[in-house]
Order: structure tokens, then C-alpha cells, then sequence
């Protein structure tokens, strides 16, 4: 955990939407996006990076010394697609967390080889978009539901029985205060934890 919050606090999603999308884009934290329940405007998590300092202390923590351990630098394989700007962004983020000691090593598959690794857990880290398939979070929050883990939608294989427990419960509720609630408290774990380092809502121009 504190190597993904470390990697977390390494990246700049500023840089990111400065840099690729003109800041277009609305930066949030946790997989719920702008509109939808549970998602709140101005909240910035304390894993938002840039933080260096932080992210190095965290690294450390985890038995890092400037990214190394036993002599050895911490590599991070990074699983994108050949796309757009993908290319460009990968030397962002490589040059992001190089700040930190660790070496990060993409690597650039067709958008169905991406999708055959996520579903054979052949990624260790990667980089996806996600559109909510209908304006509810509870589709956003199924992403790190475990039971759809292993081949499932959940390909961060995220396993939290507390997380498990409140999405069979919202699954099963109307939309209410009290549902926004649980919304949220799901949302706080996904922050804290870090399975994955969310987000950019980004605006398409037709």
C-alpha cells in the first residue's frame, strides 16, 4: 500500500492535463466522477501528488532507500496501448516517478492485447478509461468489487471484505441520503488504499 500511495504522490495530474488536454479536463480523486452521487466538488485526497517529499518517505517506509532495495532499483511495468498520446504520456509519467527512484518500464500493446493481459492478470500496472455504462457510481464501484476480480471487471484485483460488504448493500438500495453515504465511505477506501490513482473527467469536443 504505501508504494501505490508513494507512486500516487509521485504523479502529477496537473502536469498531465496542462500538457495533453489544454486543462480541460475536472481532477478528482476516487473512481466516483463529476455528477454522479457520492462524488464531491474541491475534495483533494492527501495522496494527491505532487508531493515528493511524502512519496519518498513512504518509499522508504516500505523498505526503499531512494527506490532501491538489497541493491536492487524498484521497477514498475506499465501496460498501455499504442493510441493517441500514449506514447507521450508514458515518458511523462516515467520522468514523474524517476523523481522518486523508481524505474518505470512501459510497455505499448494494440488495445486487445491491453485487454487480454487485464483479463489473465498479465498487468501490473496500467493505464485504462472508464465510461459508466449508466449515471449511477454503484457501475464505477463495481470495478473493485472482488468478486469481479480474476478475469472480471475488477482487474486491480482489489480484495477488501469491508468494501465487499457495502457494495452488496448499496447494490440493493434506491437512490437516498443513506446510500450516498455508504457511496462515499467506499470511495474514502479506494483513496486511502490506492488499487488504482484516480482521476481525470475529461471533456470531448465533436
Amino acid at each position: 500500500k504505501k508504494i501505490r500511495q508513494a507512486i500516487s504522490l509521485a504523479m502529477d495530474t496537473e502536469e498531465f492535463n496542462d500538457r495533453f488536454y489544454n486543462n480541460t479536463c475536472i481532477l478528482y480523486d476516487g473512481p466516483i466522477p463529476p455528477g454522479l452521487d457520492g462524488f464531491e466538488a474541491g475534495v483533494i485526497s492527501p495522496y494527491r501528488g505532487p508531493n515528493l517529499p511524502r512519496a519518498r518517505t513512504l518509499l522508504k517506509q516500505a523498505g526503499y532507500e531512494h527506490g532501491q532495495k538489497d541493491g536492487k532499483a524498484l521497477e514498475v511495468f506499465f501496460e498501455t496501448t499504442t493510441g493517441g498520446q500514449n506514447q507521450m504520456q508514458a515518458e511523462v509519467f516515467t520522468r514523474q516517478l524517476k523523481r522518486i527512484g523508481i524505474d518505470l518500464k512501459p510497455n505499448f500493446n494494440s488495445f486487445p492485447e491491453l485487454l487480454d493481459k487485464l483479463h489473465k492478470n498479465k498487468a501490473q500496472m496500467f493505464g485504462l478509461a472508464w465510461g459508466s455504462d449508466y449515471p449511477d457510481a454503484e457501475n464505477n464501484l463495481a470495478l473493485f468489487y472482488g468478486p469481479n476480480a480474476a478475469g472480471g471487471m475488477n482487474h486491480f484485483n482489489y480484495h477488501n471484505p469491508e468494501y465487499d460488504q457495502l457494495y452488496e448493500r448499496i447494490s440493493t438500495m434506491q437512490p437516498s441520503p443513506a446510500r450516498t453515504v455508504l457511496y462515499k465511505r467506499m470511495r474514502d477506501l479506494i483513496i486511502e488504499q490506492r488499487p488504482a490513482i484516480a482521476s481525470m473527467a475529461r471533456t470531448r469536443f465533436y
